[in-house]
């Protein structure tokens, strides 16, 4: 059987950035490529006719279908293959070499979402050149397929992938204006599921969460038989999290993981919502669901969140095990998680949290072990990496591999950690892409330094309010802080202040730290720092109660898990229960439980256990558990 023709159509309009790529993985498959351009004002006209003389121009209507449709005209191979020109055949582009002998074909589209995460789902993109198939739709217009229900279908093994869906792409004002105003009279001409879904899509992009919640409830009322009704689900369950509706975000995941059983999206979205609200366990359990689904389940479905049944899964479950002090536990799912996706570079975190003494050669051999370097991509990935999260490793890697060519900032930092202040100052007096995250670098090199010389110098990139921004010169030039409301971004900063002294082993800096204020909450992060990199004994020197009930349940909280883990059961139990006292959540029901458990006080541990059943939102972990079984896992690993 001979080959089949295919014609590429595409309608373009300023896509310089990526038109390129789209092109050349598809230029040796397809016997003609049609491009229609519907107002470039970039070199967009010129790229394609490198490729092509079959270029037209379509005067914009605000509507994909009539641009779609018009470019169909022209074609004259046996199929047409739409692509946009931030897509490319990524994966089996053999498939389209092969015969084809079905109407149409159902091809899976991957979504980057940026960091190696994922989404991918099914949409016909390749179709007999038939003038019964034509697109409908002003926006996210796709071929009817309802006056046509005898035609044969199918699935090819090509895969598109797609980066429109990257962050600052979607988030771009003019387009998403442009979006809104056509879905909103589309729904005013046809007022059906798939353009409801396509409006509650929009109301979400723009962070109009109630909005978008209503029509995506009129979506699935109307369409809840179709092919995308489970993607609906799912966007229903994100805008109630995001209102903090969360019983009835868990509701409607449970339902839905009812409904449909191998749809491990249902269950991942779960778990992250048991997660926020602080149930581990159940959340655990999610993830568990997950990897009993299986990802081969999942490639098939109409829409999938890829990894929720494999890596991402695994790397949830590494996090909360390591949160639960269960070590052993986290390097395990850690392993096999990152086996699985060696480009997901969120990994990276996981496993600094895992091994935060690791360094030197020590610490190169093992992440060029789980993360080979074979082109310098890899390389250069890696170190930003891990630079964004201040590791004092990426010099380690930048020396072993003789990395020469680093941004400013990341320089600025590298000299830092050398302990060359000196120059590490010139260097960011001389930076001009200063951005919030450079705070933490400029607030540790003036502390380093006792000068906030270098903030003063770029105090105009940071939205820092000037009773804030006095707090912090305190604090780097008196080691001494004012008595004010200290915000979560103050919170987070100093936090992140500590972690990056202890890391750089600066220690007669730390102790300055302590001194400058005596804070709770503030003693309570640095006391957090010190437990993570094993200084048990000291954080409990630093820690000191509050007169706010809130902070003291995290200050008992802490003192609780260092006292466990120091093997000191009776002053565990007793912080345990203040806790409790002030807060009957799950985590700390769930820790005194087992505390309980391992004093062999069962009756205790199961009068606890019975007044967690009242929780609301309920735990399927407390109402499932038995005592008695359950004691092997209440063993409590050592803290290292």
């Amino acid at each position: 059987m001979n080959r089949s023709r295919i014609s590429l159509c595409m309608i373009v309009k300023n896509e310089e950035r990526c038109l390129k790529r789209c092109l050349d993985s598809v230029q040796d498959l397809v016997s003609e490529i049609i491009i229609v351009d519907t107002g470039s004002t970039d070199r967009t006209v010129e790229i394609a006719r490198e490729y092509t003389d079959k270029i037209y121009h379509f005067q914009w209507t605000n509507n994909f279908a009539e641009a779609r449709n018009y470019a169909l005209q022209y074609a004259t191979g046996d199929y047409i293959l739409h692509l946009d020109a931030d897509e490319y055949i990524g994966s089996h582009p053999e498939s389209l070499k092969e015969p084809l002998n079905k109407d149409y074909y159902f091809v899976r589209i991957r979504n980057d979402l940026g960091s190696g995460f994922a989404e991918t789902h099914q949409f016909v993109r390749l179709f007999r050149n038939d003038p019964k198939l034509r697109y409908v739709g002003a926006l996210h217009e796709q071929v009817d397929l309802e006056k046509v229900k005898d035609l044969q279908p199918d699935l090819i093994d090509a895969i598109i992938y797609h980066d429109g869906y990257l962050d600052h792409v979607v988030r771009d004002k003019v387009k998403l204006d442009r979006n809104m105003k056509i879905i909103m009279d589309e729904v005013e001409k046809h007022p059906n599921a798939f353009n409801f879904f396509n409006l509650g899509v929009q109301y979400s992009l723009e962070n109009k969460h109630e909005k978008a919640l209503e029509v995506f409830k009129k979506a699935y009322s109307m369409g809840q038989n179709f092919s995308y009704a489970p993607r609906i689900l799912m966007f229903i369950m994100k805008s109630l999290s995001e209102l903090n509706r969360h019983d009835e975000a868990l509701n409607v995941g449970k339902d839905s993981a009812l409904i449909y059983s191998e749809h491990a999206d249902f269950q991942y979205r779960v778990g992250l919502i048991y997660e926020q609200l602080g149930y581990d366990m159940d959340a655990i359990s999610c993830f568990e669901k997950c990897l009993d689904i299986g990802e081969d389940k999942n490639r098939i479905q109409f829409n999938h969140y890829e990894g929720t049944a494999s890596y991402l899964a695994h790397a949830k479950l590494a996090e909360l095990y390591m949160k639960n002090d269960r070590k052993d536990k986290a390097q395990d799912h850690f392993l096999k998680g990152v086996k699985e996706a060696p480009d997901l570079l969120a990994f990276i975190k996981i496993f600094t949290d895992l091994y935060p003494h690791v360094k030197g050669k020590e610490f190169v051999d093992a992440v060029v072990n789980i993360w080979p370097i074979n082109e310098v991509k890899r390389l250069e990935q890696l170190v930003l990496a891990l630079y964004s999260l201040r590791h004092p490793g990426t010099l380690d890697l930048i020396s072993c591999y003789n990395v020469h060519s680093l941004t400013l900032e990341v320089e600025a930092w590298i000299s830092t950690v050398k302990g060359d202040d000196i120059k590490s100052e010139e260097l960011w007096m001389k930076a001009v892409d200063i951005r919030d995250q450079h705070f933490r670098d400029l607030l540790l090199v003036d502390f380093i330094r006792k000068d906030p010389s270098v903030l003063r110098h770029h105090r105009s990139a940071f939205n820092v309010r000037e009773k804030e921004w006095k707090w912090w010169e305190n604090l780097v030039s008196k080691r001494s802080v004012t008595d004010i409301t200290i915000t979560r971004s103050m919170q987070d900063q100093w936090s992140m202040l500590c972690e990056d002294i202890i890391r750089l082993n600066r220690f007669e800096l730390l102790e300055e730290l302590i001194n400058s204020s005596n804070v709770p909450i503030l003693r309570y992060m640095i006391a957090t720092n010190l437990y993570k990199f094993g200084f048990e004994d000291i954080a409990l020197e630093v820690v000191v109660e509050s007169n706010k009930p809130d902070e003291n349940n995290l200050i008992y909280g802490l003192v609780r898990k260092i006292l466990v883990n120091l093997g000191n059961m009776d002053d565990a139990a007793y912080y345990a229960e203040k806790a409790y006292s002030l807060q009957e959540d799950f985590m700390n029901g769930y820790e005194l439980v087992r505390i309980k458990i391992i004093q062999n006080k069962m009756n205790e541990a199961k009068a606890i256990l019975e007044d967690l059943s009242d929780l609301k939102p309920e735990s399927l972990w407390v109402i499932n558990t038995d005592i008695e079984k359950w004691v092997d896992k209440a063993l409590i690993q050592p803290h290292n």
